[in-house]
């Protein structure tokens, strides 16, 4: 038999964050962040095509309607990230802050781990 707790606590949490509008406000802090990594993933596409090429390896064939399907991702991505720092700019803020505290541990790491 399992313990269901945990669960209800989870749905009663949830129904909370719904009916006080917490959600929407997480939601609104996260989007700008997570698209700016989803159109740092697009950019990283070129950059590694880029390297492969000049590295002399074979090209690994195209995805299908590449580079115009990854461009077009990357502009909308880029105006996603505008559209919810225009919507909520103290919360795009935040989110934006969130991910540029992660620079300095990031460095740390690397530093540590070249060590």
């Amino acid at each position: 038999m399992t313990d269901t707790s945990p669960e209800i606590a989870e749905m009663v949490r949830a129904r909370i964050m719904a009916l006080t509008g917490e959600y929407g406000r997480i939601l609104d802090t996260v989007v700008s962040a997570d698209w700016v990594f989803f159109a740092l993933t697009a950019l990283a596409l070129f950059v590694l095509r880029a390297r492969d090429r000049a590295a002399g390896r074979p090209d690994p064939g195209l995805a299908s309607g590449h580079p115009w399907t990854t461009v077009g991702f990357l502009v909308a991505s880029t105006l996603i990230v505008v559209a919810a720092i225009a919507h909520a700019p103290r919360a795009g803020a935040i989110g934006l802050a969130l991910v540029a505290a992660g620079w300095p541990v990031y460095a740390l790491w690397r530093r540590w781990r070249s060590a």
